[in-house]
């Protein structure tokens, strides 16, 4: 117990310990991680690769225009014919399909749902 009694004591002659809980304050804390959502229905797609969906405002949740955009996850697709690989796109805001050529599928729904993660701007 002596040991650990003075291994602490070290630590606070070592360390200004007003510094590190300053640093440690909620005040210096980032602000937290959002998420918002894309999404996409086609009621027709393309015969070929590679499937190009973009994303405009009315796609996506409201918060995904207000904020600084980190990463994209593919959170669900149908796509007729299947994929083979995917882009997502940060900026502009869009996912990109590689595959095998459709055949037939043009008469079939798709639908695409990107979530994307980021800080909110305001």
């Amino acid at each position: 117990m002596a040991a650990l009694t003075t291994i602490i004591a070290l630590f606070a002659v070592a360390f200004d310990w007003q510094q590190i809980y300053s640093y440690l304050n909620i005040q210096h804390v980032k602000r937290a991680l959002t998420v918002g959502n894309c999404s996409k229905t086609y009621h027709t797609v393309p015969n070929e690769y590679p499937f190009n969906v973009s994303f405009d405002a009315r796609d996506c949740d409201e918060i995904v225009g207000k904020m600084t955009i980190f990463a994209g996850f593919l959170s669900r697709t149908h796509i007729c014919g299947g994929i083979d690989n995917f882009d997502i796109h940060l900026n502009p805001r869009g996912v990109t399909f590689y595959g095998k050529t459709l055949q037939n599928c043009s008469a079939h729904p798709s639908d695409v749902i990107v979530t994307y993660l980021g800080r909110r701007n305001d």
